[in-house]
């Protein structure tokens, strides 16, 4: 594009963020690539932070995804589910499940109501530090809300089932 005098605008910056980050790429060189968009004059939208956000996430880059996310709400970028549900999937990959629950409450205050991906993603979390108690209380949540099970909140629920029965392995 820039041998041909094309600059690339927002939507070539988040498809490169996105792309980098589906294609495993690491932080540091989606890093260049958001500081190349900066440079640029390009601001960055919800989009361009969910994708980095997501890039967080297959790093475990807690405190990096936090510090995104501060960043996004001090820049007052509406969250959405996708934020959200990317940054509870950073939180439960670094074991910090207490945090994730809590930001599973704020998205009931900022009326962002969570999705079988939400409730997945924390189950998940739950499994990794063995928190029956959160992961039980969680079902019957996800039961009052009208949240169906999808394939990870069923697999991770026989997989509650069978700690609990004593049943280590099949």
């Amino acid at each position: 594009m820039k041998n041909s005098g094309l600059k690339p605008n927002l939507v070539t910056f988040n498809a490169l963020i996105d792309a980098c980050g589906k294609g495993g790429a690491d932080f540091k060189r989606v890093s260049i690539i958001f500081d190349e968009m900066l440079s640029n004059g390009v601001q960055p939208d919800r989009i361009t932070y969910n994708s980095l956000l997501a890039v967080c996430s297959g790093a475990r880059l807690w405190e990096t995804a936090m510090s995104l996310f501060s960043e996004m709400v001090y820049k007052e970028i509406d969250e959405d589910i996708y934020t959200y549900n990317a940054l509870l999937d950073v939180a439960c990959n670094g074991g910090h499940i207490d945090v994730a629950f809590e930001i599973m409450f704020e998205m009931h205050t900022k009326n962002i109501l969570p999705n079988e991906v939400t409730y997945s993603t924390i189950l998940c979390g739950c499994a990794k530090v063995e928190r029956l108690d959160r992961a039980l209380s969680l079902f019957n949540e996800m039961k009052f809300a009208g949240i169906k099970l999808d394939r990870v909140s069923y697999n991770t629920y026989l997989l509650f089932m069978l700690a609990l029965t004593g049943v280590r392995r099949l």
